[in-house]
């Protein structure tokens, strides 16, 4: 779960940002933007990261000695580096540097390499592999048998079904009005996508997110994925849920890959206007969760209760946004 820092470190993380992300001196709008609009969200004012001095790795290693926050600090700038398409050799090399000051294994800093290395297919495996995707399709194979998950996973290629899988998906459309299975099922339908167990259907674990797509109000299109995704992350204390963020910054931000089924992206979302406020006000609701709300409740279980209740008990606040983004569990 990503933690508020105190005031007086917020001067710590801008200046190691300039740091990280300045390495040929200039620093991109996007990445000075959404750092400006995190940073005022943790510390209450306006600030703007370009009046900071900039913080070698081992004076932030002196000023920073909460383990939690070192990571954090890591992870946020993977996550601005993945706004340079593709980052620099340079930029990639001084976050591993910083992350060694800071001493932090942060898997994600491979990812960064890997995107600055051009090596595609190898920043898909190392971003999937720290997911839940995997303990998901297990857990999958056990309740529901292997025929049926690799059915659904042919399935995804159109050289298969698991009508079963399927029959309990469709069934969500008799769930009370304005529900939380209600609202996936209309999700789905209204954008006629198939759903797992039918043909072109996505495997079952990737539906996961779309519930949190409901609970949090975050439309699937590209900046709401980015969006979710962000809230899923800040409201999880398992590394996992940072991971997940990492990924869809490979398939949305960066356009760096594509998974079957899902849209490709160009790329450059977070250059859409507002997207930086739209990304710092998903973090500050994540953060308000009192729940995981990717891995710590059981959707199934509660399929049939009300979106705006299950919001309430799960302290799912309102947004804040710039721009107000369609709300598709309303």
């Amino acid at each position: 779960m990503i933690q508020i820092p105190p005031k007086e470190l917020v001067p710590v993380a801008l200046g190691a940002f300039r740091g990280a992300i300045e390495t040929d001196g200039t620093m991109l709008e996007t990445q000075r933007e959404t750092i400006n609009a995190i940073a005022t969200m943790f510390g209450g004012t306006r600030v703007d990261v370009s009046d900071a001095t900039a913080l070698e790795p081992d004076a932030v290693a002196m000023q920073v000695s909460d383990p939690a926050f070192r990571q954090q600090l890591i992870q946020a700038m993977v996550v601005m580096a993945f706004f340079e398409h593709p980052p620099s050799r340079e930029r990639s090399a001084r976050i591993d540097a910083y992350a060694k000051a800071l001493d932090v294994d942060e898997k994600s800093v491979r990812v960064i390499h890997d995107y600055a290395e051009n090596h595609m297919k190898r920043m898909v495996i190392d971003s999937y592999r720290e997911t839940a995707v995997v303990e998901w399709e297990k857990a999958f194979i056990k309740e529901e048998g292997l025929s049926t998950v690799v059915k659904n996973v042919l399935g995804t290629f159109h050289k298969g079904e698991a009508p079963e899988l399927a029959k309990k998906f469709v069934a969500l459309e008799h769930c009370p009005p304005g529900s939380l299975g209600r609202k996936f099922w209309e999700m789905y339908s209204s954008r006629k996508w198939p759903f797992p167990g039918q043909d072109g259907g996505v495997p079952e674990a990737i539906t996961v997110h779309d519930w949190v797509h409901i609970l949090s109000g975050y439309e699937p299109n590209m900046i709401g994925e980015i969006q979710v995704n962000a809230f899923m992350a800040a409201g999880s204390s398992k590394p996992t849920g940072f991971s997940t963020m990492v990924l869809a910054l490979g398939l949305y931000e960066a356009g760096a890959f594509k998974i079957p089924n899902i849209p490709q992206s160009e790329g450059h979302v977070m250059e859409e206007p507002n997207a930086p406020a739209a990304l710092a006000d998903a973090i500050r609701r994540g953060i308000a969760t009192n729940e995981d709300i990717l891995e710590g409740i059981d959707h199934w279980a509660l399929k049939d209760e009300s979106v705006v209740e299950l919001r309430k008990r799960f302290h799912i606040i309102e947004k804040d946004e710039p721009t107000p983004t369609v709300d598709v569990g309303l």
